[in-house]
């Protein structure tokens, strides 16, 4: 049996787009990664993914953030 890999950042974005509900100031949000309130947040954990994915794929065992 393979390993499981961690997300990368896009599935991260796109599993953000589920249907969930979320509301900010009395008014529902349709797709969170789009949001302006949130927007920044799921890109950072994205990009956060992509390098858990990366370093893992390259078997490293740690993670190197991006600059």
């Amino acid at each position: 049996m393979e390993p499981l890999l961690p997300y990368t950042g896009k599935e991260f974005l796109d599993s953000l787009d589920d249907g969930r509900e979320v509301w900010i100031y009395g008014q529902r949000v349709g797709n969170i990664a789009n949001h302006p309130a949130f927007r920044n947040t799921a890109r950072m954990l994205a990009r956060l993914y992509d390098a858990l994915h990366r370093d893992h794929a390259y078997k490293k065992k740690r993670a190197d953030l991006p600059d």
